[in-house]
């Protein structure tokens, strides 16, 4: 069985679920026929949630509603945020993908798993969870697939960067990884020239990395210089530091990577 972290099944749920069900020579189901009922519908919720998505709660007017504004105890209704994600008490840790884990319950799902470690301080925990509140609420997050996973994991590293003076933008890590290189390129830091800012917004633009002369002086305006060492060796981020190696070929690219 599986907790209902206060989820509410719909009310016709069991009838209905009576209804289906296939019982021969009239045999009345098991006693706890209600409680795998529920069971199926909690996971199927579970393995199929979306972002954003909505559930109906239900639950009697409390003693303090009723002793303070005269109300009657009645069933409250109430539409609210379906939430079903980690609570992060522990540390998650190499997630990853097992395909048909749920295979008793629904065929053709998939859902990732991981291991938990203890969390090494109540700091590092907080931080986590703080930071998995904004991914999910203003990024729409959630945990299901490797690619969610990557999201997350991203999230984060946008986030270390940019407590270290790299804003963020709507391009993520890579747009992170485009101003951390105009602030380099600005003050002739790492190999690079420096000049001629026109030219350089209309090569960046022309690869597919949208510059104008106005990001460039924002970043050489920027009171906080380049991070060295922060980013990680991802695709997109190595496909822009190789287009930048070609038309700077002193360029040390080492300076952003991580060790």
């Amino acid at each position: 069985m599986i907790a209902k972290a206060g989820i509410k099944p719909p009310e016709t749920l069991i009838p209905e679920a009576y209804e289906r069900w296939e019982h021969p020579y009239d045999e009345e189901p098991e006693d706890d026929f209600s409680k795998h009922v529920h069971n199926d519908y909690i996971v199927d919720l579970f393995l199929n949630r979306e972002a954003g998505q909505k559930t109906t709660t239900r639950y009697l007017t409390s003693m303090r509603d009723m002793h303070e504004k005269g109300l009657d105890l009645i069933l409250i209704e109430k539409e609210i945020n379906l939430n079903m994600e980690y609570d992060w008490k522990r540390e998650l840790m190499n997630p990853t993908l097992n395909k048909n884990y749920f295979s008793s319950i629904q065929k053709n799902d998939s859902h990732i798993y991981a291991i938990s470690n203890p969390w090494q301080n109540v700091e590092n925990y907080n931080a986590t969870k703080e930071l998995f509140e904004q991914w999910r609420l203003k990024e729409e997050g959630l945990l299901k697939t490797t690619q969610d996973w990557s999201r997350w994991q991203e999230f984060v590293a946008s986030e270390i960067v940019s407590k270290k003076g790299v804003q963020r933008t709507s391009g993520g890590l890579l747009g992170q990884t485009k101003i951390n290189f105009l602030k380099a390129y600005t003050r002739k830091l790492w190999g690079l020239p420096g000049d001629n800012y026109r030219v350089l917004a209309e090569y960046l633009t022309s690869h597919g990395y949208p510059t104008t002369v106005d990001d460039i002086k924002n970043a050489k305006r920027s009171i906080v210089g380049p991070v060295e060492k922060e980013f990680s060796r991802k695709k997109n981020i190595e496909d822009f530091i190789n287009i930048i190696q070609q038309r700077f070929p002193t360029f040390q690219s080492y300076k952003f990577y991580k060790d």
